[in-house]
């Protein structure tokens, strides 16, 4: 593999502010950068995924005009779907590795979804607006715990990579009843996926599904 030093860069991930760390190829000094784009996804040297939400915001602001226009020529129903193909579709990419950081009302991704709400349902009022939406469109914070979900029922069933599974995962010790009672069909009904519960070991204690939840993505925000 060859690579062209003028198009590498060079990102160090530290919590604290290091030093620059000089590194040579090909007699040529390696550019040091504050952020990286990595599988789609804005890495900055303390992850804080600042830099990756402000970029989502910028993504989902350019849409607004797309989703204002097709009010005019859509019934509200298909205007929703272009709301979930141009708008909640970049709040879901990665939203399990980043999800754990939108946590208040004034979080940037937060306003900007409120914002396409009032869009949407043409509204001045953020509560008016998700009174409209009448439970179809889940905000940031359900999308991060459905997708969580997910991951939760993958492992309960050994469906995730074994890599990712002794690497992030906690280790499963009791699965309940109901849940082996279902089948692979029923699992994809949101209401099945939000009544199982279990218990896991992590560091020698039993804990909730919603702890677990947490525990995984810091695990998981640690080796990314």
């Amino acid at each position: 593999i060859c690579y062209d030093p003028k198009k590498t860069s060079q990102n160090n991930i530290s919590k604290r502010d290091s030093e620059t760390t000089l590194v040579t190829m090909n007699d040529m000094v390696i550019e040091e950068v504050k952020t990286i784009k990595f599988l789609g996804v804005i890495l900055n040297k303390k992850l804080t995924w600042h830099d990756h939400k402000l970029y989502v915001q910028r993504k989902v602001s350019k849409c607004l005009g797309i989703l204002y226009n097709s009010k005019k020529v859509m019934s509200e129903k298909e205007t929703i779907m272009m709301y979930k193909t141009f708008i909640q579709s970049n709040f879901l990419y990665a939203i399990e590795v980043w999800g754990h950081t939108v946590n208040h009302d004034l979080d940037i991704l937060n306003k900007i979804q409120n914002k396409s709400l009032r869009v949407l349902f043409s509204t001045k009022r953020t509560a008016d607006a998700w009174e409209k939406s009448n439970g179809e469109i889940p905000s940031i914070a359900e999308l991060y715990q459905r997708t969580l979900k997910r991951i939760t029922t993958k492992h309960s069933y050994n469906q995730l990579p074994q890599y990712f599974t002794n690497l992030c995962m906690p280790k499963l010790i009791t699965l309940p009843n109901e849940l082996k009672a279902q089948t692979e069909y029923n699992l994809r009904s949101s209401k099945n996926r939000s009544n199982f519960t279990y218990e896991i070991i992590s560091n020698s204690t039993q804990i909730s599904k919603t702890h677990f939840f947490i525990n995984c993505m810091n695990q998981t925000s640690k080796h990314t």
